[in-house]
């Protein structure tokens, strides 16, 4: 399990890397309304400044701390359209926010 702490007020990013070509994507979950999603993006990788078609890219998640506590971010990398597979891969992270 990861650890992350932080200041109420502060954001961080989780960067996860993932290869949406293949149909696989992250999402995540949160046990607590203690942590605000800021913005999601993509850095795709390039090469002589054009994208690399076909390859994996990270993925982050910006994420303000809004109140002070110990919260869970719960990360699945699946395929959204197939509900009944288990996830390929799941990173926790527990993040505590302090005042």
């Amino acid at each position: 399990m990861n650890k992350i702490s932080i200041e109420a007020g502060e954001s961080f990013e989780i960067l996860l890397y993932e290869n949406t070509s293949t149909g696989y994507s992250w999402s995540y979950v949160t046990d607590e309304q203690g942590l605000h999603l800021a913005s999601e993006y993509i850095k795709i990788p390039k090469a002589d400044n054009e994208p690399l078609v076909g390859m994996g890219h990270e993925k982050v998640f910006r994420f303000k701390a809004m109140n002070p506590g110990t919260y869970l971010l719960t990360f699945t990398y699946s395929q959204p359209w197939d509900q009944g597979q288990k996830a390929a891969e799941t990173k926790i992270y527990t993040v505590k926010v302090v005042k």
